[in-house]
């Protein structure tokens, strides 16, 4: 059972970067407080449901958008499962 979250609810462009190198994206993150990136994540994660169709996979960009916040939420975050994040 799927589950919506408020984020979820939130203009997709809100808080996307657009920032095209995983680097400065990287750099970006870990500027963000935990409840900056666990929303950034969150919104991530939605876009890339919101931005396919059944037949596509999600952009790239977004795709790289969302393992770079996971990888930056692991970094301080290492044990808490993903089901408690993004």
């Amino acid at each position: 059972m799927a589950t919506t979250t408020a984020a979820c609810r939130i203009g997709r462009k809100r808080v996307a970067i657009e920032e095209p190198n995983p680097e400065n994206l990287g750099q970006r993150l870990r500027g963000m407080s935990n409840p900056e990136l666990l929303l950034f994540g969150v919104t991530t994660k939605c876009r890339c449901f919101f931005e396919t169709s059944p037949d596509q996979s999600p952009p790239e960009d977004v795709l790289v958008q969302l393992t770079e916040a996971r990888k930056e939420w692991r970094r301080p975050n290492p044990g808490l499962p993903r089901s408690e994040s993004f």
